[in-house]
């Protein structure tokens, strides 16, 4: 509460809407009955940087040969 400045707790529970959060039909209820792996499989390749090519590998055997242009 101090960090945001609040001094009273009527205010800190006015914020929180405990109500809200802990209602059996309410957001973390379904929420938490997400089948989270089918909703992020789409993105876990971009998180887990497959498939990518590092421009500047800080590994010389990843670096690409030079080709010479004549």
């Amino acid at each position: 509460m101090d960090h945001v400045g609040w001094t009273r707790r009527h205010t800190a529970l006015h914020y929180f809407q405990l109500a809200k959060v802990l209602n059996p039909a309410g957001a973390s209820t379904r929420l938490s009955a997400v089948d989270i792996p089918a909703l992020t499989s789409e993105w876990s390749d971009i998180n887990d940087l497959k498939r990518f090519v590092c421009a500047f590998p800080s590994d010389t055997s990843a670096k690409r040969a030079l080709v010479a242009i004549d």
